[in-house]
Formats: C-alpha cells, structure tokens, sequence
C-alpha cells in the first residue's frame, strides 16, 4: 500500500475510478476524468475522493468493534462489582451498534467505488465481484471459530446483492435510503451500508468530505441530540427494574426507538468528529487512524485472535473483572496502531488484505510501496 498522495500518472489502472453515475465524476487525489468521463454531461464539478480520511474513519470503527466484541470474546457478559457494572453499561451503550454500523456504511461507500473500478465486460466483473464477496466470506467464516459470530458473512451476502442497485433507474434510486432507513429498524449495519452505497453512488458522500461546515454542523446537532436522547434511554433502563408488568412493555416499547436513535446520532457524531479532524493528511489524527484502517481486515481479526490469546494468558478471560478487560482491549488497539504505521510505510497491503485482493484480482498485487511518507492512496481493505 503507498502511504503518499500520488499523481494521475502513478495510480495503476485498475485504482483509476470510473463514473458512479452519468452525471457525477469521482476523483482521487490529482486525478483527471479519462476522456470518456470527460464528455458525460456533468451536473456540478467534480469532487475527490479523500481517501485518507476514509481509511481514518474505518480505523475508528475497527478500534470501536473491539469493545463490542468485549463480553462474547472474553465471556464477560455480567461484570461483578457495581463500578465495573457501570462502566460496562456505559461502554455498551456507546459501542453497541455504533462502530459497526460505522463499519457498514464505509462498506457501503467502498462497495460504490469499487464498482466504479472494474474493467471488462459484464460477465468478468460479475465474476470479480463474486470472488470478492466469496473471500471475504471464507474470512467470516474462519472468524466465527475464535469468536462464534462474524459480521463479514453478512456483510458479504449483502455484497453479493447490492451490485445490482447499479441497474435501478434514476428516478427509483431515492427508495435506496427509504430501505436502509427501514433496514435500520432491524439490523443497523445493514441499512448504513445500503445508505452509504446511495450517498457515494450519487456522489453526495464525497461533497460532504470536501465541505468543512457542514461536517461541523453534523458534529455539533449530533452532540445535541445525543443529551436527550441518552436521558430517555438511562430514564427507560432505570425504570424497568422497579416498573410493573404493564409499565414494562410500555417502557420496552419506548426503548427501541431510543435506540435506534443513539445509534444513528452517535454514528453520525463519531464520523462528523473524525472525517473533520482529518481534514489534513499531515494530522497526527490522520497519521494514527489511516494505516490502522487500510489494514481493517487484519487488524479486525488479528485483535479476536489476540484478545483470545492473551485474556486466557493472562487470566482475564471470564474473569469477568470489566475495568481490567477494557485495558487489554486499549493495549491490543495501541500495539496494533504502532505495528499498522510501519507496517504500511514498507507494504502496499496489509497481510489479509493482499491475499484478499490477490484471489479477487487472481494476480499477486506487488506487495511494496513505491514511497514512504503520509497517507494518501486508495485501498479497499474492507471496502
């Protein structure tokens, strides 16, 4: 993986982005349209994909999706003291859902820009986008041994689906955020994919990366939004222990809602926050997230194996001891971040991703990056 802004020159062909939509271009880095984008009418200029501050966004979901995997992996699903029950509760609810409907809706938008990249006739692309899904299955399904459940097998099914919102005309493309809006309801990851794929598919997404303001307004209604909403959600929780029978279907009723709600508000100021922070390539921000997200794959199952390995070495697996599992979580995501940098100063791929993109491309991709120095080019680790 190159870990530096390139020019048109140096992207390889198969990197260059196609159009999503006949009206939309994407662009990444200093890239100009080929000149057969050139000449489709265009409704507005052209916005660039800023990858750096995707792949940072993705390394906030992957640290997150440790913390929510905390209680099955560890088997610490009822800590034991009243401080550590506390703090459980409140992690839970800043974890649970969030960081991988975050996971999804970055799945949704690679999913877009990955079509865009696919060369050959119908029938090879096909093929391409079924080999793809069918890997990241097979690492799904190796996944659940360590842990038991896997999102990927999910998030590869849907993959194998969503290619053909492609061919839904234009005037019918806006029930795509209706469905993920209901979809939500159900399985949150699920419907921020489909939202994402929508957001980039019309190139909305990238307009909102390159627009400051609106990015702060997100973070800033999202935070308030949040207030309320986590009042009435402590109130409903609370009440349920000493609530009737009959007050307590009413009260269940109304925690759904709520929930759903925080997930989406806490989605939205978690991204807000970051894609904002990594304005610039050059920020420290940046510079800790992005290699730690363009290495999604690895990181996310290497922290299971890890997790596994050194709670049992460690005695902390269930132990159920929550302040003492929560730091060897923050300890595995910090050796995981310091590995990530180096890693992906000399290497153009993180290790899973390389075997991913080599049985999808059936063509060993050149393992080496051509410059050492900030983040910058496209990847589709988990994309």
């Amino acid at each position: 993986m190159n870990n530096s802004p390139l020019t048109a020159s140096e992207l390889a062909p198969e990197t260059r982005p196609l159009d999503l939509r006949a009206t939309r271009t994407v662009q990444s880095g200093a890239e100009q349209p080929d000149t057969e984008q050139s000449a489709a009418p265009q409704a507005a200029a052209p916005q660039k994909i800023r990858y750096h501050q995707v792949d940072a966004l993705r390394g906030l979901a992957v640290a997150g999706i440790i913390f929510a995997n905390l209680p099955a992996i560890l088997n610490i699903f009822s800590a034991e003291v009243a401080s550590d029950q506390r703090l459980q509760a409140i992690t839970e609810y800043l974890v649970s859902n969030k960081f991988y409907s975050i996971f999804g809706f970055l799945f949704g938008v690679s999913m877009a820009l990955y079509l865009g990249t696919l060369k050959g006739d119908g029938r090879a692309k096909t093929w391409q986008v079924v080999r793809r899904m069918v890997i990241l299955y097979a690492f799904g399904f190796l996944h659940s041994y360590g842990y038991g459940s896997d999102v990927l097998r999910s998030y590869a099914a849907v993959g194998l689906v969503l290619p053909l919102a492609v061919f839904i005309p234009k005037p019918w493309d806006r029930a795509l955020p209706i469905a993920g809006a209901l979809l939500m309801l159900v399985h949150p990851p699920m419907g921020f994919m489909v939202i994402g794929f929508w957001l980039t598919r019309n190139g909305i997404f990238q307009s909102l990366l390159a627009n400051t303001e609106r990015l702060t307004y997100a973070l800033v209604a999202s935070i308030a939004a949040i207030v309320p909403i986590s009042a009435g959600y402590v109130y409903v929780t609370s009440s349920l222990e000493t609530a009737s029978e009959s007050e307590q279907g009413l009260l269940l009723t109304a925690m759904m809602p709520l929930s759903v709600l925080s997930v989406i508000v806490l989605v939205i100021a978690y991204s807000a926050l970051v894609l904002r922070a990594t304005r610039n390539a050059d920020a420290w921000v940046t510079r800790v997230l992005a290699p730690y997200g363009r290495m999604a794959l690895t990181n996310y199952i290497s922290q299971t194996v890890l997790t596994i390995v050194v709670g049992h070495a460690l005695g902390v697996y269930g132990a159920r001891d929550w302040s003492l599992a929560l730091g060897l979580c923050v300890s595995i995501i910090a050796v995981q971040m310091v590995f990530s940098y180096f890693w992906m100063r000399t290497f153009r791929y993180g290790p899973l991703e390389w075997v991913w993109r080599a049985g999808t491309r059936l063509e060993l991709p050149p393992p080496h990056a051509k410059v050492v120095s900030a983040p910058g080019r496209p990847s589709l680790s988990i994309r």
